[in-house]
């Protein structure tokens, strides 16, 4: 199913899945609007994703996610965390837990460099 309502990710096995499913990684191969567009907002993204598989082989695959969801990780060439389930790799999702992980890693990394940049400028203010 291209477009996956919400509630569907409250169903167990998506539940099951993103507890203990396989990991794989997908990099944004299209991404463009979907539905309606508002001025500047595009809520949804149809999405063409290649999927790499940790036994080497790759899938492609079309979504239609919202663009809130994605945290900015939609633009082409971009990579998305994805979680299978094994015995049915038809079943993938974004790991949407991992692509919070990893965007709190990026702000504190961010965070940090932010800090030191302003000690380094403390204590050199000419430069």
């Amino acid at each position: 199913m291209m477009y996956r309502p919400w509630l569907l990710r409250a169903l167990p096995r998506h539940r099951r899945i993103m507890r203990g499913g396989a990991t794989a990684e997908a990099i944004v191969l299209e991404s463009r609007p979907w539905g309606w567009t508002s001025g500047a907002v595009r809520p949804n993204n149809r999405l063409t994703l290649r999927v790499h598989f940790h036994d080497g082989t790759t899938t492609t695959i079309a979504r239609v996610e919202r663009t809130h969801y994605l945290l900015q990780d939609e633009s082409v060439g971009s990579t998305l965390p994805m979680r299978y389930d094994p015995a049915d790799r038809a079943y993938i999702d974004i790991d949407r837990r991992a692509l919070l992980d990893r965007h709190a890693r990026f702000e504190r990394e961010a965070d940090r460099a932010r800090i030191e940049d302003a000690e380094r400028r403390r204590r050199h203010p000419g430069d």
